[in-house]
């Protein structure tokens, strides 16, 4: 049985054109393929607008539908003044009605892209499916300073018999090809992870786990601004010090009683073959009071 990939686009604010590019090459990859390696989508709304939820959105949801591939479409209320990337990240994987995703996982922000060509997925899935990895995509390095080697050690994940390296290898977070696997060992996105870092963090931990990233580099586009040029896009929304590089950061425990609270909910709509009817209305929901 072939290695089956399940995208999840996380979409935040008023930026519409950022939203149709990535969604439209998903839903056009998704059409191209010939195999049977995506059965679902996940697609989230993290403070989006009219112009993605009610113009956009529908079609793509109508296309993946054509295509026999569920969607799941979550939509993140905050009642804060922030919007966090890895307390969606984490709902996504983890918390959907439709389960816990089985065997790769691609995370995509919104401001990457796939590019056209056929069988992507297929092609994408043959290449893993005979490797072994925690995660795969656009290699970067990192080398933590003395907090964060402090933080490091303290968390559960942190092998002591695993060394400290400068250029720790990592994979871009706007375009990760995730072994659900390898994630769910770790337990990663951790409760206590917010905003940013989480993918230098994550190379650390995969290394202290003896699992690899891999680089693995086509077919698509990441970190893009509107030109479509890689490694461009302006960081936009909430931005902070990555985990662990304050002294006594708050958060350095990872479990529920320590994570920050964010103060968001989020509501779930699936669409498989199973539904009837489907059109834009069936995207609209009433915001909680207060959001």
């Amino acid at each position: 049985m072939p290695m089956q990939i399940t995208p999840c686009v996380l979409c935040y604010g008023p930026f519409p054109r950022l939203h149709l590019r990535v969604l439209t090459s998903l839903a056009e990859a998704v059409e191209k393929d010939e195999g049977s390696v995506v059965r679902s989508v996940r697609i989230g709304l993290s403070r989006t607008t009219p112009a993605t939820e009610q113009r956009i959105l529908p079609s793509i949801v109508q296309r993946l539908l054509r295509a026999r591939v569920a969607v799941s479409v979550f939509r993140f209320f905050w009642f804060g003044d922030t919007a966090y990337k890895y307390p969606a990240m984490r709902t996504m994987l983890y918390a959907s009605r439709q389960g816990v995703i089985q065997d790769v996982a691609l995370w995509m922000d919104d401001d990457s892209f796939l590019q056209p060509q056929d069988n992507w997925f297929s092609k994408t899935a043959d290449w893993l499916g005979g490797r072994e990895f925690g995660c795969a995509g656009t290699l970067y390095k990192f080398s933590p300073t003395l907090q964060q080697r402090k933080f490091i050690r303290k968390q559960q994940w942190c092998s002591p018999d695993v060394e400290f390296v400068e250029n720790r290898v990592f994979v871009q977070g706007g375009f990760q090809l995730l072994r659900m696997q390898a994630v769910t060992s770790i337990g990663w996105p951790w409760y206590n992870l917010r905003h940013c870092g989480g993918d230098s963090l994550l190379g650390e931990a995969l290394a202290h786990a003896k699992l690899p990233v891999l680089a693995y580099t086509d077919g698509y586009t990441t970190n893009a601004d509107l030109s479509g040029e890689s490694n461009s896009s302006k960081r936009r929304g909430y931005s902070e010090l990555p985990l662990g590089a304050v002294e006594n950061d708050m958060y350095a425990l990872n479990d529920k009683q320590h994570a920050p609270h964010y103060d968001m909910v989020y509501h779930e709509s699936v669409f498989d073959k199973y539904t009837v009817g489907f059109s834009a209305e069936s995207l609209r929901w009433v915001p909680p009071e207060g959001v």
